[in-house]
């Protein structure tokens, strides 16, 4: 790791739990549709499937916010979807 490179921007990733019987490639899309998140299959479980979802915060202090904020965008796709109940996710 190289810390005499200064860049203040940190990583910020979220979790979204799907059930076994989601369509997750419909998933992964709905998920997808705002420009600079990266979203990608991180576990499967027998209990469900685990969506790693992603992105830059400009600042470590916009970090929280920011997965605040992707956290209530993935729910509220899914859900828009018919993907989700809103529980469990």
């Amino acid at each position: 790791q190289n810390h005499t490179i200064a860049d203040p921007r940190v990583r910020v990733e979220v979790s979204v739990w799907l059930t076994p019987d989601t369509d997750v490639v419909r998933a992964l899309g709905a998920l997808r549709g705002e420009g600079g998140v990266d979203v990608e299959v991180a576990e499967i479980e027998k209990d469900g499937v685990r969506v790693a979802i992603g992105m830059w915060a400009e600042r470590a202090a916009d970090a929280r916010s920011l997965a605040a904020g992707l956290r209530a965008s993935c729910l509220e796709r899914l859900r828009t979807e018919g993907l989700s109940s809103g529980t469990g996710a």
